[in-house]
């Protein structure tokens, strides 16, 4: 403000001595001009034939995924599981803290916020508190798919101070239960493929919406309500890419849910992650344990990622050291590779129905919440024999009961 002052003339000095100068002020001012007007004259026919300049970071597919990096997962990670945040509860401080820390950096990479009344926030009552999911979008290049949508999300929620939901409800309770694994390694897995899509030129066809879901560990209800009040028609979205607990991979091994609900789905999971060192194990059955569930059940086709339960599972000692940073990186490049591949495609996926586990499979489901993915393996192979072979893709066929929505995006 002091310059802009000093500019307009308010400095008390005579003005009848500048007044004389300015014939010869003017005519050297317009010399000086002449020649860069000139240029600019001459070039501008070249000027408005050549493509618009690049901005600063943005990169190919590959540039893009290379954006991806561990030191940045990691300090996500250490941001949401830092004992500051209490366990990030829905409806806490802690959790509320989590929320803005996502909102600040969809606004960071200049998505565009897609929750309640221009905000990032979507917000919902749950056991007397107030919860929020963090919804951004990055809008589709194709005229004619960009009102379709690919949802990749993962829940940003924890248990807290362990009074609901933890397992060591004899020795936790009253601890802060960090979830570094459940689920701030998903959330910052779906970060880092935000900053990737923000990078990317060009834009995939289809829109992206990127979700962080609250309420998660209190019975999926942050997806509960994004699936009834979708930013569009989920009629609309094209499939939906969830991360839940990637962050604890053994030997490289990724469990991946629910290719078989959609065509072409199980061929561009196992395409994308051919190179990216993980070992993929593709499971038979539908699992209802994530916010993936309630899109399987509005008929939408999903994938969900999960690196398998541990010792720490919902546990006081699931802290951000233990970590498998550089899996975690592969695990996220792989989902923003897959969802590129859905957004991206000409075609979008055709649901079809996948079995629930039945009742003795759903035993050791939860057995493995005790003893960890690896171990409940060995006892699943000594009483049901090896795991079943990846499905097959799934036959394309029309599917009945979808209406045209307007166009929203």
């Amino acid at each position: 403000m002091t310059q802009a002052r000093a500019r307009s003339g308010g400095t008390g000095r005579p003005r009848a001595a500048a007044s004389g100068l300015a014939p010869a002020v003017a005519v050297a001012f317009a010399a000086r001009l002449a020649l860069p007007v000139a240029l600019a004259l001459a070039l501008a026919p070249a000027l408005a034939l050549a493509p618009p300049a690049a901005l600063a970071g943005e990169a190919d597919l590959a540039g893009a995924a290379a954006s991806i990096t561990a030191d940045e997962l990691r300090a996500h990670v250490e941001y949401l599981a830092d004992d500051r945040l209490k366990g990030r509860e829905a409806g806490t401080p802690g959790g509320r803290d989590a929320g803005d820390y996502i909102a600040k950096a969809f606004a960071d990479l200049g998505l565009e916020p897609a929750g309640d009344d221009g905000t990032f926030f979507q917000a919902f009552d749950v056991r007397n508190a107030r919860a929020r999911n963090v919804v951004a979008r990055l809008r589709g290049s194709d005229a004619r798919l960009r009102d379709e949508y690919v949802v990749i999300g993962a829940h940003y929620d924890h248990v807290g101070l362990g009074s609901f939901g933890a397992l060591d409800f004899l020795t936790g309770r009253g601890k802060v239960h960090n979830g570094a694994d459940d689920n701030a390694s998903g959330t910052a897995a779906v970060l880092e493929v935000a900053g990737a899509f923000a990078r990317l030129r060009p834009r995939p066809a289809r829109t992206v919406v990127f979700v962080l879901f609250d309420a998660e560990e209190m019975g999926l209800v942050g997806s509960e309500h994004f699936a009834t009040h979708p930013p569009a028609p989920i009629e609309r979205c094209a499939a939906m890419v969830n991360l839940d607990m990637v962050g604890r991979a053994s030997k490289g091994r990724l469990y991946v849910y629910g290719t078989a609900s959609g065509s072409g789905l199980p061929d561009l999971v196992e395409s994308s992650g051919r190179d990216l060192g993980l070992s993929l194990v593709y499971e038979k059955y539908m699992v209802p344990n994530s916010d993936h569930f309630v899109f399987y059940r509005q008929r939408v086709p999903v994938a969900f990622f999960f690196t398998g339960t541990h010792r720490d599972y919902h546990r006081a000692s699931d802290d951000a050291h233990k970590v498998n940073v550089p899996d975690l990186r592969r695990v996220a490049e792989l989902a923003f590779r897959v969802t590129h591949g859905l957004a991206d495609g000409r075609e979008r996926p055709v649901y079809a129905e996948v079995p629930l586990p039945p009742p003795g499979e759903m035993v050791m489901t939860i057995l493995e919440s005790f003893l960890g993915t690896d171990a409940a393996n060995r006892v699943r192979r000594l009483i049901f024999g090896d795991r079943p072979e990846p499905p097959a893709p799934a036959p394309k066929r029309s599917e009945p009961g979808r209406k045209p929505a307007p166009r929203l995006f």
